[in-house]
């Protein structure tokens, strides 16, 4: 059968005394190494992939997750601590080093990054454009979020060395699509006759 391709018959035969008849035992169906097979089983909590949640959706962290720590602790990031503290905040949890380490690793290889395609072809970063609003805390010195509402990565966390056509300094020249060559007068060929006569 077609769906089964590369497929092969295991059968176990079994005999209790010599001169007793053979009889089957088993038989089972097991894939060769050219067999179509399922993909490995993969658990219920790592089987959620980015842009999976929809609305009404809930994915609560794991317990012990290493990218979050209690609010209480330090967090290896003075301005964060320092702005916290300074509003009162209240959150149970804030990022750990690690769980920062693992976005910026993320945001810099992603869609906004400085390999993007879009990227290579920009003439100018996004860490020197007017549209870009920088983060706050450690990740400032690499991240923002881009504020033009005309570029691509408008509302995302971008890398300082991306960048898009959309830059606040960018530049056009602007000319005609038709050749037009400059029109010259020489008044020391034109001829002069004096008036009336």
């Amino acid at each position: 059968m077609a769906g089964y391709r590369g497929w092969r018959w295991s059968v176990t035969i079994a005999s209790p005394e010599p001169d007793s008849p053979v009889t089957v035992s088993e038989v089972v169906l097991r894939p060769g190494p050219e067999a179509l097979v399922a993909p490995s089983w993969v658990p219920w909590e790592r089987r959620v992939r980015p842009g999976d949640l929809g609305v009404g959706d809930l994915f609560p962290p794991e317990p012990g997750d290493p990218r979050l720590v209690p609010a209480y602790l330090d967090v290896d990031d003075p301005e964060a601590t320092d702005t916290a503290h300074e509003l009162g905040l209240g959150r149970l949890r804030v990022l750990s080093r690690e769980g920062r380490e693992e976005s910026a690793r993320r945001w810099k290889g992603g869609e906004f990054g400085p390999r993007a395609d879009m990227a290579r072809s920009a003439p100018a970063a996004c860490g020197t454009c007017g549209f870009y609003v920088q983060l706050g805390g450690s990740l400032r010195a690499a991240f923002g979020v881009c504020g033009n509402e005309y570029a691509p990565a408008d509302g995302h966390v971008v890398h300082a060395e991306y960048g898009c056509g959309a830059h606040s300094e960018v530049e056009v020249e602007v000319t005609s699509s038709f050749p037009v060559s400059e029109l010259v007068y020489d008044d020391s060929l034109l001829d002069t006759e004096p008036a009336g006569g």
